[in-house]
């Protein structure tokens, strides 16, 4: 007898990851596993800390009813998700990811930083801050940047914010459960200007698309994927392969 899946939601940072959480709860018993994070910045757990509370995941009941879903960040130095829980790249764990245009991501967390304060940001404008990225997705998804493109490909299911609506869909076929709305959590305004209004210099925003071509084309990719997705005629309409899921 098959072993039953496990699903793991690698919630990247600012890709809408709480509201698909919030939506998940329609079929899941969420099982969190982030960094305590405080108010402040200041006040976050230690990476040290977090990394010495691993989970045992022997121990959670993945196929309770309903069954359950492990979720985080895994974004700390050390705790990244290939680190925490490696054997979860390969059945009967499934990752589940979704992914955001790599610039409106970066715009959305230093706004996020500088409204709320939960996040250090060093550089004193929107420009700055966009200089100093350098494929932080790409960093979270593989040890090697250069090998994330490969890594994303042996997730179960890769998604985008853009297409929310769409790949949570696709998401909730491919496991088999009914479709679930989106409710919106930690919105903020993606237009790509600073907490005080002023707008990303075309240089900046070239400069950032130039060095940050990984995470580019990681996102690249989950768009491609996600159209080919929605133009598969639906398994009832291909009687060879009625019931089977769509990838």
């Amino acid at each position: 007898m098959d072993e039953a899946p496990r699903h793991v939601f690698h919630h990247l940072p600012k890709c809408g990851g709480n509201s698909l959480k919030q939506a998940m709860l329609a079929h899941f018993v969420l099982v969190d596993d982030y960094a305590h994070r405080g108010t402040l910045a200041q006040d976050h757990e230690p990476a040290e800390a977090f990394a010495a509370r691993r989970l045992d995941l022997s121990g959670i009941h993945w196929d309770a009813v309903p069954p359950r879903l492990l979720t985080g960040h895994f974004d700390l130095p050390g705790c990244r998700l290939f680190e925490r829980y490696p054997d979860t790249v390969a059945p009967p764990y499934r990752r589940i990811t979704f992914l955001r245009d790599p610039l409106a991501r970066a715009v959305s967390h230093y706004r996020f930083a500088r409204e709320t304060g939960r996040f250090l940001i060093e550089e004193d404008s929107l420009d700055a801050f966009l200089d100093a990225q350098r494929n932080p997705i790409a960093g979270l998804i593989a040890a090697n940047p250069e090998e994330a493109p490969e890594a994303l490909k042996r997730y179960w299911f890769v998604g985008v914010l853009e297409e929310i609506d769409r790949d949570l869909a696709a998401l909730c076929r491919r496991l088999g459960k009914a479709p679930v709305p989106v409710p919106h959590v930690n919105a903020t305004n993606p237009k790509a200007t600073d907490a005080g209004g002023d707008a990303a210099s075309p240089g900046a925003i070239e400069r950032f698309r130039q060095a940050n071509r990984i995470d580019q084309a990681l996102y690249d990719w989950a768009v491609a994927k996600g159209v080919r997705r929605s133009e598969r005629p639906a398994p009832s309409a291909r009687s060879p392969l009625r019931g089977v899921s769509p990838r």
